[in-house]
């Protein structure tokens, strides 16, 4: 009778799992902007069309504007690691030119280029949710506690943007969480691991690797996490677990090496020029406590994981080591990084993969009404902030911002000094936080809704944010209308054709 209760609460909760999978990658999919976002994601869209249509890795057939390292051939490559394109290799095959046709008189390679991205991040931001949903079903959470936590990675944090773009953070975001997955049932197996558990971790790892080589970082912790168990295990034992973590991992990195060959003639030729120069403590402020890039202005529901901290650290202190362990070389890393922002893009782009992990404390957040309420506040301000993105291109809006406005706040910088205060004024001065710009932005887009024929941004009622301060004013954007419009292809004519 137990036997039988248990295996149907656990179809119960793999069938609930599913419907949320199916109902975040429906909402990500109907609120994409159905366009390319950024020349990273042309990139890695232009390698993945490649080799499913020439066999070939070179960006030879793409415009000159689009800017390409040379390789050893003379051929331009892309300087970005191979994980995201061959993610988007499935996507290439099956869309092929049947979407173009599908929403209208779209020419079928600007078909693609647009939704084989959004279509493997929606997906793959959908995967992450819903496995995160069962990891913290399996550390003791109720469905209705996992079904929250889903909610708040899905919808109140800027994974919901990342899973609508063309970046790889929301692939990396369902790595990572898979990663841990993975990797704490190892370290929790008192004799020698599942087989079939350990090549897991090993596979994860390797992919991480594919989609950033700074997932690198976190080999060391995934191997101490593997001789990290909870009773004694010999040491043939361990060491077959270990190889068969290393064995994958490994394939992954050899994978990446050879993309590195055929590139540019060297294994250890990966592209990147870009130095780790930023001051520690600048970077970690920008991605804790800047007014235009703070986690906690982005991803509201992680400060309350954070309170919550504490007792997870108490019942799951192996799983809490593992997330500091994953998570905490990787903030390091990315906060000495030149572009420590991530930029452009919404909220801190490098901390996307993270938050799936940081939400996990919430498992064991007290169940008092008032913490339920600071959650529920938490997520609620985390849609209403992720909803901005999504009513309007953030691309777009720091695009203009950078053009328009650092310069005015720079003025007399010029060359390398010029490329380095690019956006800090956005990043460290709040009346042109993003966040603000956009509501800005969104008001006034209800404003021209409302009263059609009216020219909004002359209603006194909606200023900018900048108007507040004197010298904020002598900085602001003269074009600032150029920022608006709205960023939703249900909207047009293919999306109300198809859905409506």
């Amino acid at each position: 009778m137990v036997g039988r209760r248990a295996q149907s609460g656990a179809a119960a909760n793999l069938l609930l799992a599913g419907g949320l999978f199916v109902l975040v990658a429906w909402a990500y999919l109907v609120s994409a902007g159905g366009h390319g976002y950024s020349l990273d994601g042309e990139m890695y869209f232009r390698v993945a069309e490649g080799i499913v249509q020439r066999g070939d890795i070179s960006l030879e057939s793409a415009p000159p504007e689009l800017l390409a390292p040379r390789g050893i051939d003379g051929r331009r490559y892309s300087k970005y690691a191979p994980g995201q394109s061959l993610l988007e290799v499935p996507a290439v095959v099956l869309i092929g030119p049947a979407w173009g046709q599908l929403v209208g008189d779209v020419p079928e390679w600007e078909a693609m280029r647009a939704w084989v991205p959004i279509v493997t991040n929606a997906l793959l931001g959908a995967l992450a949710a819903t496995l995160l949903y069962l990891e913290a079903s399996s550390l003791g959470a109720s469905r209705a506690r996992s079904a929250a936590i889903v909610l708040a990675l899905a919808f109140g944090t800027h994974l919901w943007w990342h899973a609508r773009s063309d970046l790889s953070e929301a692939g990396q975001a369902f790595l990572l969480v898979g990663l841990f997955a993975s990797a704490r049932r190892v370290t929790a197996a008192r004799a020698p691991a599942p087989i079939g558990r350990a090549l897991a971790a090993g596979v994860f790892l390797g992919a991480l690797v594919l989609m950033k080589a700074t997932y690198l970082l976190i080999g060391p912790v995934v191997a101490l996490a593997v001789l990290w168990r909870r009773g004694p295990v010999r040491p043939l034992a361990l060491a077959r677990d270990l190889s068969l973590v290393a064995v994958p991992a490994l394939a992954g990195v050899l994978v990446y090496l050879a993309y590195n060959q055929a590139r540019y003639g060297s294994p250890l030729s990966f592209g990147y020029d870009e130095p780790f120069d930023t001051p520690l403590l600048v970077g970690l402020y920008g991605w804790f406590f800047s007014s235009g890039k703070s986690v906690f202005l982005y991803a509201p529901p992680v400060a309350i994981a954070a309170l919550a901290g504490p007792a997870f650290w108490r019942f799951h202190p192996r799983e809490a080591a593992l997330i500091v362990g994953l998570t905490a070389p990787l903030v390091v890393a990315y906060a000495m990084f030149w572009s420590w922002d991530g930029d452009f893009a919404w909220g801190p782009r490098f901390a996307v993969p993270l938050i799936g992990l940081w939400l996990l404390p919430l498992v064991r957040m007290p169940a008092s009404g008032a913490w339920r309420a600071a959650l529920g506040v938490a997520i609620a301000a985390g849609i209403w902030i992720q909803s901005l993105s999504v009513a309007i291109d953030p691309t777009r809006v720091l695009w203009e911002m950078n053009v328009q406005v650092s310069p005015r706040v720079h003025a007399g910088a010029t060359g390398e000094q010029a490329y380095r205060l690019m956006l800090q004024d956005v990043h460290f001065v709040p009346e042109f936080s993003p966040v603000a710009t956009h509501w800005w932005l969104a008001r006034l887009e209800i404003a021209r809704a409302v009263t059609p024929g009216v020219e909004a941004g002359r209603q006194s009622a909606i200023t900018p944010p900048w108007v507040t301060n004197r010298q904020r004013q002598a900085w602001a954007p003269p074009n600032a209308e150029r920022m608006g419009g709205l960023d939703l292809w249900v909207l047009g004519d293919p999306g109300r054709r198809l859905l409506w």
